[in-house]
């Protein structure tokens, strides 16, 4: 452990996400609060952002570092200042929890995915929806990812399927990827050409993009969050810089990094 825990929350941490220069992290609790951490300086925090009603289930920032987008059991989408935790505006939209909230690359939207079954996207500075929203899942969407490029997100659902849509027009772009029972969380590898899903049946999948409907490999069980990244510079002795890795975490506690 590179330091003793980050101790605030009050309740259960669903959401960890760095920001983008590693100096910042966010944290999303049953709480109701988003706090954000210095991760230069350990324990110190930089502001705890305070509005929702009910548990944070999902948080990013912006490309800048300077915002963070949340989602939450109230059903709300919320964009918030970091440095001064003041929040910007706040979506209600959704019909039941959002699960997932991610910013587009060149930070201009904000996409999230919810329980009511819908993906939608927005304008990220004032909040307004932008187009019509992604319907196709059955059932509640749990996860959801955006390309590197921007050109299209990735979404897992409780309906056993992974399904890919475009930034540009909102339309499926794939055939449904389809598992054996519910899958719980996606990520896409930074050059878009992989995709990541794992599910209750304990399988994680790797999808080729091009050739989504070829399955290509399976690993370990219990699997509860997966996240592609690049290392830009060495995190550890011996790791050279540009490389990427996947880091998939399960039920049992452990973190599996596949490189």
């Amino acid at each position: 452990m590179v330091s003793g825990p980050l101790m605030k929350h009050t309740d259960w941490v669903h959401s960890v996400c760095f920001s983008p220069d590693g100096k910042s992290l966010a944290s999303g609790s049953d709480d109701t609060t988003v706090v954000v951490w210095n991760t230069e300086i350990p324990g110190v925090i930089i502001s705890t952002l305070k509005g929702h009603l009910e548990s944070v289930l999902s948080a990013a920032f912006s490309p800048d570092g300077q915002k963070i987008v949340s989602g939450s059991s109230d059903c709300t989408v919320r964009v918030w200042q970091v440095h001064n935790a003041e929040l910007l505006f706040e979506i209600h939209v959704h019909k039941n929890w959002v699960r997932g909230v991610v910013w587009s690359p060149n930070g201009q939207q904000l996409v999230s995915a919810s329980y009511d079954k819908t993906i939608r996207f927005w304008d990220a500075r004032t909040g307004l929806q932008i187009g019509k929203p992604c319907t196709g899942h059955n059932t509640s969407v749990c996860s959801l990812a955006i390309s590197f490029d921007g050109s299209f997100v990735a979404t897992a659902s409780l309906d056993k399927t992974v399904r890919l849509w475009s930034m540009e027009d909102h339309r499926e772009i794939e055939p449904a990827l389809e598992h054996s029972s519910r899958v719980y969380c996606v990520a896409i590898s930074p050059s878009g050409a992989v995709l990541a899903s794992g599910g209750r049946d304990g399988d994680i999948c790797l999808w080729s993009v091009p050739d989504s409907l070829q399955r290509r490999d399976t690993l370990p069980r219990d699997l509860t969050g997966c996240v592609f990244r690049v290392d830009d510079y060495p995190t550890v002795p011996g790791m050279f810089a540009n490389t990427w890795r996947c880091t998939l975490s399960t039920s049992r506690g452990s973190i599996w990094v596949c490189l």
